[in-house]
């Protein structure tokens, strides 16, 4: 009786600790921007709770607050997303990320734009977020 006293009381106390997993686990990650922006990538907004159900191939992504859904590019390196809808009305946004750096570009919404030549929004470096 004694020691099955002692196992609910250590069970007891376990629920009071909480840890917060790293972003990654969470299924996002942070970035930070020239121009002081930042910039959020959510690959699995259903665990943060920010939609359901989620394509495997899409990200949430958040840019100074503002979300898009977006969807995957063909890429020789890196992961690459994109969406029609953008920052401003006559263009759409591009995000590629590659190890701990992404850039935000924008996406032209014109036949003659060369894909290969997106103007760059910003530059942004990966936070790499730590738990205690």
């Amino acid at each position: 009786m004694k020691y099955l006293f002692m196992l609910l009381t250590l069970c007891a106390l376990s629920a009071c600790v909480t840890t917060t997993p790293p972003a990654e686990q969470q299924g996002y990650q942070r970035y930070m921007c020239d121009r002081g922006w930042s910039i959020q990538v959510d690959h699995n907004p259903e665990v943060t709770g920010a939609m359901t159900p989620w394509p495997d191939d899409h990200v949430l992504l958040t840019v100074q607050g503002r979300p898009f859904e977006m969807y995957r590019i063909k890429s020789a390196s890196g992961e690459k997303y994109g969406t029609e809808r953008g920052l401003t009305p006559d263009a759409g946004l591009i995000w590629w990320d590659k190890g701990n750096e992404g850039m935000l570009l924008a996406m032209i919404l014109d036949h003659t734009a060369d894909p290969d030549n997106a103007p760059i929004i910003v530059r942004c470096e990966r936070l790499h977020i730590t738990t205690q």
